[in-house]
């Protein structure tokens, strides 16, 4: 969550007494991520309230360049691998710069259940579907579902 820590612990600070660079909790976390072997995907999730302050920084993640670049002067090259998934009731923080560098998602305040669309779709297809693959579908949809929602 960006909004629960300051600016500098979020991105890293510059001690002018050493003269040395602190990560901070993102280029830290991005490192660690992108370190993982074996993984097809990766994702950094963030789920807050979003701010003007942070998220303006990280206009190059999300365009072309894919590089968080720090106050520091480095640039982080972020691997194809690694995808950002920002979670947020409010949109209103978020400049036209931002919002045409990224995909938004828009669900209503109601929570939907993935089940239920899943069932819908397919019972919209019913005539389509033989019985057997309606349910075989829709268990092997439970199953990676329930699966999934454990890890988190």
């Amino acid at each position: 969550n960006p909004k629960s820590q300051t600016f500098t612990s979020f991105i890293g600070v510059f001690d002018p007494t050493t003269s040395e660079w602190r990560d901070g909790v993102l280029p830290h976390k991005l490192r660690y991520v992108m370190s993982l072997p074996n993984l097809k995907s990766k994702w950094m999730v963030f789920d807050s309230p979003v701010d003007q302050g942070w998220i303006e920084n990280l206009n190059t993640v999300f365009d072309d360049n894919r590089s968080l670049c720090l106050p520091s002067g480095e640039v982080i090259r972020i691997t194809p691998s690694v995808s950002f998934l920002i979670e947020t009731s409010s949109l209103s923080q978020i400049t036209p710069a931002t919002i045409s560098r990224t995909s938004v998602l828009s669900l209503p305040s109601k929570m939907i259940e993935a089940g239920d669309v899943v069932k819908q779709y397919l019972e919209q297809r019913g005539p389509v579907l033989f019985k057997y693959h309606f349910d075989f579908m829709h268990q092997t949809f439970e199953w990676f579902h329930d699966r999934i929602m454990e890890k988190f």
